[in-house]
């Protein structure tokens, strides 16, 4: 998620939304859930103070740090720390797979 002046705010991960729907289930009566959750808001269930990677990271470095903190993708960003990209575990996983069919 990216604040008004294009910076980083946050993201929202698998582990976040499962967080904030066990918590809407516990919370809502089942009678308002299927017309409350469409009224969540993202920024209440991001997860702040995300680690990004910078453009010119070597592959290894980015495997690293994605083994390292969990992270299923990396924001990634140019040498103005502005966000012009996120590279994931699928873009890793396709990757790995090209090199190893040609």
């Amino acid at each position: 998620l990216l604040t008004e002046d294009n910076e980083l705010a946050g993201i929202i991960t698998s582990k976040d939304i499962a967080k904030a729907f066990v918590s809407f289930r516990k919370h809502t009566p089942d009678k308002y859930q299927s017309s409350q959750i469409k009224e969540l808001i993202a920024g209440d269930y991001m997860s702040e103070n995300v680690e990004t990677i910078s453009q010119y990271a070597k592959i290894p470095q980015l495997a690293d740090a994605m083994l390292e903190t969990g992270y299923n993708g990396y924001p990634v960003v140019d040498d103005e720390d502005q966000i012009i990209g996120i590279v994931t575990q699928s873009d890793l996983l396709k990757l790995i797979y090209e090199m190893e069919t040609q």
